[in-house]
Parts: structure tokens; C-alpha cells; sequence
């Protein structure tokens, strides 16, 4: 997304949960701060997880979440955002290969189509790397492995398109995460599957 539609997407989607929080407040469901606004893919496809994880989202009509979920997914055409994503198939991974090599993997992968999208179509500009903060471990592997690239690049290339550290940011307070988690579920979805047919998929294939 260019930074430049950052904030009308921002300011967007946090309208629309600000909106539903005062609704449920009137109807007296409790009062809700910032971080309890937060969306999962999870959460908004299984009531008991909403149950379970979100005061939030548990006490929406399906009709309200749905209506949430739908304005993320309107967000990827209005903000003409392009989506990269990189998939791998566990069944044709080595024996022992490890969750951290994995997203290492990935990630690398992912990498290497930002800087190839950005060199042919935004070659004045430099791409920011933004992730959720899961855990210190993987947030300190993620973050010696962009180094390296930075410094030497892989066997395939260098990422000078690319800014030299990657910033991680809760997702409870980050709306770019949360629409790249829908976003996430929606390739899984349909390449798990081969069900390329996924309503959420399709109506944000053509922005890859």
C-alpha cells in the first residue's frame, strides 16, 4: 500500500470499529479501548474463538461482522493496494525442517518479489517490511536475516528497493496486520483447498 492511502485506510476501518463499539456500548456490552478492537481471521470465521478471544467481535451481530471483515477487503481495491504473497507446500519439505527455516523460506521468497515489483513499477521509491510482533525469537531471526540481505543479498539478488529493517508492531494496534492476516487465510484457503473459487479470494485475486 502507498503511503499515501495509509491513513484514509486507517482512519476507515477505525471508523467503522469506533462506530460498532458505540453501538454496543449503548446497548450496554461494556465500554471497549483501542487494542480490543482487534481482528483474526480465526475469530471472525468461528464464533467460539470470538467467544473465547474477542469481548469485541463476540458481541456483533454475524451481520456486523461481516460488514467488518468486508470493509477490509473493500480497503485493497480503494487504496489500489497490491498483494505478494508467498506459498509452500509442507508435504514437499525435508524431513526435520524446522517452523523458523520455514519462515525464513518464506520470507525470503517474499522478499525477493518486492524488490522485483518495485524495481520495474516504483524504481524512485523504497518498500517498508511491517510485521506483526509474534515473538522475540522469530522477530530476532527475521530481523538478522533481512540483514544479511541487506548487507550481501541472496544468490539471486540485492534488495536495494527495500529499507534496511523490517518494523514489527502489535497486531491488537496495527490495521495493516490485521487486513494481511485476512489476507493470509484467504491464500491459505484457497491453495490448501484448490479452491480458488473462496469468495475472499476472488475478490482480491486480481490485485496480485
Amino acid at each position: 500500500m502507498y503511503e499515501g492511502q495509509w491513513r484514509p485506510f486507517e482512519t476507515e476501518i477505525s471508523g467503522l470499529k469506533l462506530e460498532l463499539a458505540d453501538r454496543l456500548s449503548r446497548r450496554g456490552k461494556g465500554r471497549f479501548k483501542l487494542a480490543d478492537f482487534e481482528v483474526k481471521s480465526n475469530w471472525v470465521r468461528i464464533p467460539g474463538e470470538r467467544e473465547k478471544r474477542s469481548r469485541f467481535l463476540h458481541g456483533l451481530t454475524a451481520a456486523d461482522v461481516t460488514r467488518l471483515t468486508d470493509a477490509y477487503f473493500d480497503q485493497v481495491a480503494r487504496r489500489h493496494t497490491v498483494i505478494m504473497a508467498s506459498v509452500i507446500g509442507k508435504r514437499f519439505l525435508h524431513d526435520g525442517t524446522t517452523h523458523e527455516t520455514l519462515h525464513m523460506t518464506a520470507y525470503e521468497f517474499l522478499l525477493e518479489r518486492i524488490q522485483h515489483y518495485m524495481r520495474q513499477y516504483h524504481a524512485k521509491h523504497r518498500a517498508m517490511i511491517v510485521m506483526d510482533d509474534t515473538s522475540r525469537q522469530v522477530n530476532r531471526a527475521v530481523a538478522m536475516k533481512h540483514a544479511s540481505f541487506q548487507r550481501a543479498g541472496n544468490r539471486n539478488m540485492t534488495f536495494p528497493a527495500i529499507v534496511e529493517y523490517p518494523f514489527f508492531t502489535r497486531s491488537e494496534l496495527s490495521n495493516g496486520v490485521q487486513l494481511a492476516d485476512l489476507l493470509a487465510y484467504s491464500v491459505y484457503r484457497a491453495f490448501k483447498g484448490e479452491d480458488l473459487g473462496y469468495p475472499y479470494f476472488e475478490r482480491v485475486l486480481g490485485k496480485f
